[in-house]
């Protein structure tokens, strides 16, 4: 790629990151949109719900970025390590863990 090229992948991606709505803009719209949709029934845990949606595709591409090392991660996402893999646990089993046979 040349510079020119470098140019105007840089240009067209600063252009499509200014229409894209951002993360707290998204999770506003869709938090509001579910309150609207289910005002009716009793929701008494909206938060523990939420973070059932998110932290585990969060977790699931922070490992797959630090190549499944857990210090790497918990360090990205400024969490200590036993919280990870308190976490990884929780939602994905042992699928980020290395089991050694004994």
């Amino acid at each position: 790629m040349n510079l020119a090229e470098f140019k105007t992948q840089a240009e067209s991606t600063a252009t499509a990151i200014k229409h894209e709505p951002a993360l707290q803009e998204l999770v506003y719209n869709l938090v509001s949109r579910f309150l609207a949709e289910n005002k009716n029934k009793n929701i008494q845990d909206l938060y523990d719900m939420i973070l059932c949606e998110v932290e585990p595709p969060l977790l699931q591409a922070v490992m797959e970025k630090r190549r499944g090392n857990q210090l790497q991660a918990a360090k990205l996402l400024g969490i200590s390590r036993g919280t990870i893999r308190k976490k990884l646990l929780r939602y994905f089993g042992t699928k980020y863990f290395r089991l050694t046979d004994e």
